[in-house]
């Protein structure tokens, strides 16, 4: 009357707090699937190296070359 503001009481209150937390899970599951995917789509050196081999872009002398080099990095 003088001033409360509008609340929701009773049921209503958990159910509001139920959905916000849902949200919150929700953005942080969004946000940790797109940190997963983004980290998937990088590619190593080896990964590169097999796919210009099949591709036909280098050949079987410079591929075991480079996997040499490649390997004794790691």
């Amino acid at each position: 009357m003088f001033g409360c503001g509008y609340t929701l009481g009773g049921p209503w209150s958990f159910l509001y707090m139920g959905l916000r937390f849902l949200f919150i899970i929700g953005v942080v599951w969004f946000i940790a699937d797109m940190i997963k995917k983004n980290y998937k789509k990088s590619n190593t050196g080896i990964e590169i190296l097999n796919q210009r081999y099949a591709n036909g872009q280098i050949d079987e002398e410079e591929y075991n070359k480079k996997r040499e080099i490649l390997s004794n990095k790691n």
